[in-house]
């Protein structure tokens, strides 16, 4: 099976995935675990945030050779050293913890099978600054690194993991800088 993970309806038509997937809602939004079958995936709801309600979830799947690592959110403004604490936190939590503990809930299996791989999303503003959406940058350039340690970690067992930076990509989600004209040149 390959397993993606992503928040926001849309992104996934524009990727081109059809497998497993896990939509990632903040844990103040999450209700119980549920599923349901959706263009012939199936579609659950867990927390990726949550290392522990990852596991069960993954444990719950069974057997995962992909991940397709779509989770990520962000919000406009403030500069970057403005971001209050917890809007750090939920930034990182959103954007990188659960790249991490997806990679780590399924990462054991594919280790054993000598077989897998792993594909991170981040995005164009990892590899550049931004005055409006700074915190989200910096999370992104997280998410790349993430993915070269890891590919240097996981190599060895045969267990491929790449990264993409996809530029903006015109989405509900996004619509706030594709209205942007200052943004977008």
């Amino acid at each position: 099976e390959q397993l993606e993970t992503g928040g926001h309806p849309g992104r996934e038509r524009h990727v081109g995935v059809r497998a497993v997937r896990i939509a990632v809602q903040l844990a103040h939004r999450l209700r119980p675990a549920r599923h349901r079958v959706e263009d012939g995936a199936l579609r659950l709801a867990v927390d990726l945030g949550d290392a522990g309600a990852t596991r069960a979830c993954f444990d719950r799947i069974g057997r995962v050779d992909g991940v397709f690592n779509l989770a990520g959110g962000f919000t406009m403004g403030p500069r970057t050293w403005e971001v209050a604490d917890d809007e750090w936190a939920q930034m990182y939590r959103i954007n990188v913890a659960t790249m991490q503990n997806a990679v780590r809930a399924a990462v054991p299996g594919m280790i054993e099978r000598k077989n897998g791989s792993i594909i991170i999303v981040s995005s164009i503003g990892g590899l550049r600054g931004s005055p409006i959406i700074g915190a989200y940058c910096i999370s992104k350039a997280a998410d790349m690194q993430l993915a070269r340690n890891l590919a240097v970690e996981y190599g060895p067992y045969n267990v491929r993991v790449n990264c993409i930076a996809p530029g903006l990509i015109r989405t509900d989600f996004a619509r706030a800088l594709w209205e942007d004209e200052a943004m977008l040149s």
